[in-house]
């Protein structure tokens, strides 16, 4: 989620759009299925958070520097 937020600036989340935007993200992915075990790319306990955290973080300076 994090690359594809860095990687898509003009598509950046708004700080009440980023919650529907995780647990979307999180919905597709579980629907897709797949192996039972864990996968390296698999989500850490507590990432959500902590890329709320980064959202929020960003959406700070970009009202602190507008234009």
């Amino acid at each position: 989620m994090r690359g594809w937020l860095l990687g898509n600036p003009k598509k950046r989340k708004t700080k009440g759009g980023i919650g529907r935007f995780i647990h979307a993200w999180l919905g597709k992915e579980q629907d897709k299925g797949g192996n039972a075990r864990a996968s390296p790319t698999s989500i850490q306990p507590g990432r959500t958070e902590e890329l709320i955290a980064i959202a929020k973080a960003r959406q700070g300076e970009r009202h602190a520097n507008p234009g």
